[in-house]
């Protein structure tokens, strides 16, 4: 008799772990099936995005092609009239819009840089996606007074990251989330409150903007 019992005890543990390994399956199959059709939506806005950056590229390498000639060309034929100090004033002018230009770049690098450092870790669907928040972050960004990166509504970077992750206009950079039908359910935000992720949810972005300005919003 105590065999029999056993038995069936190992019997019941056994579809037990069935149960839950199949639940988990179908989860991830559920969450793969959904990625690959916003994915396929997603792939012709995608190609027409990267043509019209490529064409922008070609045409802006072609315009400082010809503006490069067409100073060379100026200083060509000042030289030749022994306008020198026309000549000096033009290479000084253009020595000055080089250094600034340097000098922009180092300070967009450092922006781009601090806007990286606090993206990382966010559940992004692939490297595109968060590439594509990468630039739509750094576009509403300015320097106050201090020289310090923050987005146009004075909200530090890290809370417009927050307001921008929790806007459903930018749910499609992020991985779905999909309930695994057991109370449980895979999340975009990684925030364990779900009262908060709710009521963020809830809200628009700019209202969720004004709640980090006001510091209202929990840190991670």
């Amino acid at each position: 008799m105590a065999d029999k019992d056993d038995t069936t005890t190992d019997t019941s543990t056994v579809d037990d772990k069935t149960t839950k390994t199949t639940t988990e399956t179908d989860a991830e199959l559920i969450a793969r099936l959904v990625q690959e059709g916003v994915d396929a939506a997603l792939k012709p806005i995608k190609t027409k995005l990267d043509d019209a950056h490529a064409k922008r590229e070609a045409a802006e390498a072609k315009i400082k092609e010809f503006e490069k000639k067409e100073r060379d060309e100026q200083l060509r034929r000042l030289t030749e009239e022994g306008k020198h100090k026309e000549v000096f004033e033009l290479q000084l002018s253009e020595e000055k819009a080089a250094r600034l230009a340097a000098e922009q770049r180092v300070t967009n690098l450092t922006r781009d840089l601090e806007v990286r450092n606090a993206l990382v870790g966010l559940p992004f669907r692939n490297d595109k996606a968060s590439l594509t928040a990468q630039r739509e972050i750094v576009s509403e960004l300015i320097q106050d007074e201090a020289g310090n990166w923050v987005h146009k509504s004075g909200a530090k970077i890290a809370d417009f990251i927050k307001a921008f992750q929790a806007s459903e206009d930018n749910s499609y950079l992020f991985k779905v989330k999909v309930s695994t039908g057991g109370g449980s359910s895979t999340t975009k935000t990684g925030s364990s409150d779900s009262t908060e992720k709710v009521s963020i949810f809830a809200r628009s972005q700019d209202e969720v903007l004004k709640m980090a300005r006001e510091g209202k919003l929990r840190r991670s």
